[in-house]
C-alpha cells in the first residue's frame, strides 16, 4: 500500500495499462447465486462498498409513490433488485463514489431520450424510451443505464457512451462487478 494510500486508508488498486489491442478483457463478475432469490443483495452490496471505500454518498431511499411515479412516467415495470436499490439506497443528491461514479438521486433519474441527445446504438431497444440512466462516470464520459423494456433484456444494464453495449444481465451483476472493479464496466 503507498504512502498516500495509508494516509487515507484506501484500497490500492492496479489500473488497467491501455495499450491498445494488448489488454485481453477479463469477463466481469456475477452476483452470486443467492442474488437472484434477494432482491435486497444488490444495494446491501453496494452500500458495503461505499462504507469501505469511504465514499460517503448520502443515502436517502425512495418512498413506494415515488417509485410508482417513476414507473408511471415512463411506463414500466422495475426489475426488482433495482427497484429495491431505489427504495433502499438511492442517493439523497447526486455524489461522487471513490471511482468517480455519480450516482443519481431519484429526481435525477431520467430515460436515454430526455438526457442522451446522440444516436444510440443497437443494444438500445426503444431509442431508449423505457431504459433508465441510473450513474454516469467521470462527469458524464459515459453512463450507465438499465433496461426496462419487457423482452429478453429486461434488467439488463448497458454501458452508454457512443459505442453502446450491455455489460451486465442485471443491476445485481452490474453491483457485482462495479464494485469489484469499475474499470471492467469501461
Amino acid at each position: 500500500m503507498g504512502w498516500l494510500a495509508r494516509l487515507f486508508g484506501r484500497e490500492r488498486r492496479d489500473r488497467p495499462a491501455f495499450k491498445a489491442g494488448r489488454r485481453k478483457r477479463e469477463a466481469p463478475p456475477v452476483a452470486p447465486p443467492e442474488a437472484t432469490d434477494d432482491p435486497d443483495w444488490a444495494w446491501r452490496t453496494l452500500v458495503a462498498w461505499w462504507d469501505r471505500t469511504r465514499s460517503d454518498i448520502p443515502i436517502a431511499g425512495a418512498s413506494d409513490e415515488a417509485i410508482e411515479a417513476l414507473e408511471r412516467r415512463y411506463d414500466i415495470i422495475l426489475p426488482p433488485d433495482f427497484r429495491a436499490y431505489l427504495a433502499n439506497a438511492v442517493p439523497s443528491c447526486d455524489d461522487i463514489d471513490c471511482e468517480i461514479g455519480t450516482w443519481w438521486p431519484l429526481g435525477r433519474i431520467r430515460n436515454i431520450p430526455e438526457e442522451y441527445p446522440h444516436p444510440v446504438g443497437g443494444a438500445v431497444r426503444d431509442q431508449g424510451r423505457r431504459t433508465l440512466f441510473f450513474l454516469d462516470y467521470s462527469f458524464w464520459c459515459c453512463a450507465w443505464a438499465i433496461c426496462c423494456e419487457p423482452g429478453d433484456d429486461w434488467g439488463k444494464v448497458l454501458l452508454i457512451s457512443g459505442g453502446d453495449q450491455i455489460v451486465a444481465d442485471s443491476f445485481s451483476d452490474f453491483v457485482a462487478a462495479y464494485t469489484s472493479d469499475p474499470w471492467l464496466m469501461l
